[in-house]
């Protein structure tokens, strides 16, 4: 009788490595590697429950060694731009900013910005000067820094 787990196995490993393609997490390809190891004992026709016991320990064992060295490297970090830096700015308004009108622009640093107030009621005057609290699209919204405004 024709042994079929081994191909089993194999067919496993190669459906962890697509996984592990698709993604950048570096979590599928223990369990291909542990797959991969499990075609031995397959091989040696031992009973499906001792194959299943080897992938799943030595998978869990690989994930766990590896996982926190492999999360350090992979780390994604925010990178500021350009854009950013002008939240630590302070600017000017050029354009009177009223919300209710979809109104406003703002200098900052030499950059001109369409602006927006924190608050639907308030009107922030021309020659203001405002603080950015954060950019949404291609809007800079900001508040008052004088609260007289």
């Amino acid at each position: 009788m024709l042994n079929i787990m081994p191909y089993v196995w194999i067919f496993v490993a190669i459906s962890f490595m697509l996984l592990e393609a698709a993604t950048t997490q570096m979590v599928s390809i223990w369990f291909a590697i542990s797959a991969l190891v499990t075609i031995i004992p397959a091989a040696f026709k031992l009973p499906l429950l001792i194959q299943f016991s080897v992938f799943v320990i030595l998978a869990l064992v690989l994930l766990l060694i590896t996982r926190p060295f492999t999360k350090k490297f992979l780390e994604v970090k925010k990178q500021k731009t350009n854009a950013d830096r002008v939240l630590e700015l302070n600017g000017t308004v050029i354009e009177e900013i009223d919300n209710l009108k979809s109104s406003g622009r703002v200098d900052i640093d030499g950059l001109l910005w369409t602006a927006r107030s924190t608050s639907n009621e308030v009107i922030i005057p021309v020659g203001a000067v405002v603080k950015p609290e954060r950019i949404e699209g291609v809007k800079i919204i900001v508040t008052p820094v004088n609260e007289n405004v």
